[in-house]
């Protein structure tokens, strides 16, 4: 397997933002020098944060991507420079959870940190995004599912984007679309890139914990 050479940058940590840590001085300058791809939420957790190639989209309660203004701050984001070092096929898939599937099943071990960018034409995709938070701030899962909003597209040529971290870690998937439970996402030849580190999370927590004081 070869490595790339850079590590996974993320702002903030988890569990404070799921807990109610919505807000910092963090802007995207800063970020963008962190990685070109990736993904996050804005202040307030107003809308859902992509970059790929260097450029960085926000989609908000619209359903409209817009470029990332560059004094936006972010309470949490993923990133890295991408460096391709694997690329393979998937076809005939139906669900998001096949498509987590076949790729643990493509991977040489499942202790690296992995980011992923999935190109493809897709057909019946939902995806979220959500309103701004009201302060005070409660935590995420009490929040969301009043807040969150829901998009349908019948066929979309796309690219996801998004990271497999090890399954010690708090979640394994992060991907910038996410398909509900009673959906299904079908795609035709779809390639799947591959930037496997082998380094440790560079984390901003203490940075994230002061800017918020």
């Amino acid at each position: 397997m070869i490595f790339s050479k850079t590590a996974v940058y993320q702002l903030g940590l988890f569990n404070s933002f799921l807990a109610g840590l919505y807000d910092s001085q963090t802007t995207m300058t800063y970020l963008e020098k962190k990685g070109n791809c990736g993904i996050g939420t804005l202040n307030a957790v107003h809308g859902e944060v992509i970059g790929f190639d260097g450029k960085f989209f926000v989609i908000q309660e619209d359903g409209i991507a817009k470029e990332v203004d560059a004094n936006s701050c972010l309470p949490f984001a993923n990133l890295s420079f991408f460096e391709e070092t694997d690329r393979f096929e998937l076809s005939k898939l139906t669900e998001a959870e096949t498509i987590y599937k076949k790729i643990d099943q493509r991977l040489r071990s499942l202790n690296y940190i992995y980011t992923i960018q999935i190109v493809g034409e897709f057909e019946n995709l939902v995806f979220r995004s959500e309103c701004a938070q009201q302060k005070p701030y409660q935590p995420l899962h009490e929040t969301l599912p009043k807040l969150q909003r829901i998009f349908k597209h019948k066929t979309m040529t796309a690219t996801m984007v998004g990271f497999r971290f090890p399954n010690a870690m708090d979640c394994s998937f992060a991907l910038a679309i996410w398909s509900s439970k009673d959906s299904t996402v079908s795609m035709g030849s779809t390639a799947v890139k591959l930037a496997c580190d082998d380094e440790t999370l560079s984390t901003a927590a203490e940075h994230e914990l002061l800017a918020a004081i």
